[in-house]
């Protein structure tokens, strides 16, 4: 199977699942109203040395909608998500 970038990956699997639906860049004005119509978010990124002392913006948009949150960053990250019991 050749290498898809991350978004390459989403969107093929947004093509074949019903229920997964991609919506590219959306601008930061119209974020907070589709974030909360969710049932969980979702923020997975690579694993960088950076996030074990610095929050990702899209963690920070996240945790800001009141809705589940399913994180894969390591370090300060995931230690907030727990302690906020956010996923």
């Amino acid at each position: 199977m050749p290498y898809c970038s991350g978004r390459e990956s989403v969107e093929e699997a947004a093509r074949r699942l019903p229920n997964l639906l991609y919506m590219g860049a959306v601008p930061r004005r119209e974020l907070d109203p589709l974030l909360g119509a969710c049932d969980a978010l979702l923020v997975a990124l690579e694993n960088q040395p950076i996030f074990a002392s610095v929050l990702p913006g899209k963690l920070v948009d996240a945790l800001a909608s009141a809705v589940p949150v399913i994180c894969n960053i390591p370090g300060q990250a995931s230690a907030l998500v727990e302690h906020a019991d956010a996923g």
